[in-house]
């Protein structure tokens, strides 16, 4: 009962997103997965509330970072970068719900609307949106941000 065990905790505290944590692969990424990244995180797999916890305390980390940074994206970046390569079996949903924080804060700042990195946070949002990608980038046209960038 203490929930250090993997198998213990899952079966004790089953979620409604369960179904997610049981898929056969890891979730591809377009640069690739580090080998080394995809054994740590198969062997030291985090569930349920224990990787949210994980999760949120790293992106608080980031933003932290972030207020007293000149260049916060690169920061937010990282965190995309981290969260990829922890839980290759996705969390899209927690990943979306954390990605919808950044673009709230930065993504109407002037000097991002047009950043090529700004894009891959969007894109990163759209990828993570279970299928809402077209809407999340009319969201940004509406908003101003990316309207001189196109995807290559």
């Amino acid at each position: 009962m203490s929930g250090d065990s993997g198998e213990g905790s899952s079966q004790s505290q089953p979620s409604q997103f369960e179904w997610e944590l049981c898929r056969e692969n890891v979730k591809p990424l377009k640069t690739g997965r580090r080998i080394d990244a995809i054994n740590e995180a198969l062997a030291h797999t985090t569930y349920g509330s224990k990787a949210e916890t994980l999760a949120n305390q790293k992106f608080n980390e980031m933003m932290g970072k972030c207020e007293t940074a000149d260049d916060p994206l690169k920061f937010c970046l990282e965190f995309c970068k981290w969260f990829e390569q922890t839980f290759p079996h996705g969390r899209q949903r927690l990943f979306y719900s954390l990605l919808w924080k950044v673009v709230h804060k930065y993504a109407k700042c002037p000097e991002y609307l047009d950043d090529e990195r700004m894009l891959r946070i969007w894109e990163n949002l759209a990828d993570n949106s279970l299928g809402h990608g077209w809407e999340i980038y009319q969201h940004a046209n509406t908003i101003g941000s990316l309207l001189r960038l196109a995807i290559v």
